[in-house]
């Protein structure tokens, strides 16, 4: 038996044969607090006696021989969700149609040469950055009446979008694929922001667990859920890999690709460089005064009273928790962390620069 981590010692793993460099292993994890199994399939190079393994990606397999819960990995207790061609949404989302006739709608909406959109995996500053954008577009430090929500792409009616005032502001955490047809054009501005893998799965437990049906999920079954390939809003690591590859592919596209931490770094130099992109007259003053508006503390208590959309209502949501760069330190296990790490190799060689600490 090998194990995982001496400091992580309710974990621990056997592998199924004895992995080697051409025959990756699979190793099933036993979490006794939980009582749930979890399959994780390694890539691997074997070094000195399968002691040291790296090379690590994981997928998080649902077969009938891993004796977990129903739902295995992604099980989130009774909320319902919808598949399609592989990313697993909210069933939520189905508003007036199906999800899979919805994401056909979004292909192939018709774009606007002003549009702007906005795109992220969840919980990496969406609503941070789709306020300053609104700011500069605007021209007003002043905060907008209703959340980002109502112009979530995923969550709307392409009926309810297309009527909306030039310029448009769209925000989405919708993968490459299901982005529209015409963005590929190069028209349409993008604005993407991504954040360290472990801020943002600590960020997405505490927003999850706000859900009722969701409410008894523990952090090692979010985590569980985090790595699988059928996490719900899609699997971080695909995501960016696919957003990398698209950028690089479609050199046309213009896009301002950003980190949440630069953002929290330095917010007023962010907020001037996000003006020159999108061609906004703005002044050193304006830029100052957005980025003292869209402080997290500033934005956490506008948030109140804006028009929110029933479900945020209807289970008091907080949508802004703590907006901090190393929150993770506080809820991980070196395990855990680790965990991350080893799947961070998949994103070898993207331009991403993860900083998980300021």
């Amino acid at each position: 038996m090998l194990q995982f981590s001496a400091q992580y010692k309710k974990h621990t793993t056997k592998a199924e044969p004895a992995p080697t460099a051409e025959q990756p292993g699979r190793f099933t994890i036993w979490c006794l607090t939980d009582k749930h199994l979890d399959t994780v399939t390694y890539s691997v190079a074997v070094l000195q006696k399968y002691e040291k393994l790296t090379t690590t990606t994981f997928h998080m397999a649902q077969d009938g021989t891993s004796g977990g819960p129903p739902g295995g990995p992604t099980d989130m207790g009774s909320l319902p969700t919808v598949e399609v061609e592989g990313w697993v949404f909210p069933k939520l989302f189905e508003k007036t149609r199906p999800m899979k006739e919805h994401i056909g709608l979004i292909r192939g909406m018709q774009m606007r040469d002003d549009d702007v959109i906005l795109w992220a995996f969840a919980k990496s500053g969406t609503h941070w950055l789709w306020e300053v954008g609104c700011m500069l577009l605007t021209g007003k430090a002043e905060y907008e009446k209703r959340t980002k929500e109502h112009v979530m792409m995923e969550a709307c009616d392409v009926e309810d979008m297309e009527p909306l005032p030039s310029p448009r502001l769209l925000n989405t955490h919708l993968p490459t694929s299901m982005l529209p047809n015409q963005v590929k054009d190069g028209k349409v501005k993008v604005i993407h922001v991504y954040r360290n893998p472990k801020d943002v799965l600590v960020s997405m437990y505490f927003h999850v667990i706000q859900i009722p049906p969701c409410k008894h999920m523990t952090f090692d079954m979010m985590l569980g859920m985090f790595m699988s390939e059928k996490c719900v809003g899609g699997n971080y690591f695909r995501y960016l890999k696919e957003v990398d590859t698209f950028i690089k592919e479609n050199p046309q596209v213009p896009v301002f690709n950003m980190s949440f931490e630069e953002m929290k770094a330095n917010p007023e130099d962010t907020v001037q460089k996000l003006a020159r992109f999108l061609g906004v007259d703005a002044s050193p003053e304006l830029c100052q005064s957005v980025a003292e508006a869209c402080s997290f503390h500033k934005l956490k208590e506008a948030d109140k009273s804006k028009d929110r959309p029933q479900l945020i209502k209807d289970h008091n949501m907080d949508m802004y928790r703590k907006g901090e760069v190393g929150d993770w330190k506080n809820h991980l296990t070196v395990a855990q962390s680790e965990m991350i790490d080893a799947a961070m190799e998949q994103l070898k060689g993207c331009d991403f620069k993860m900083r998980y600490t300021l």
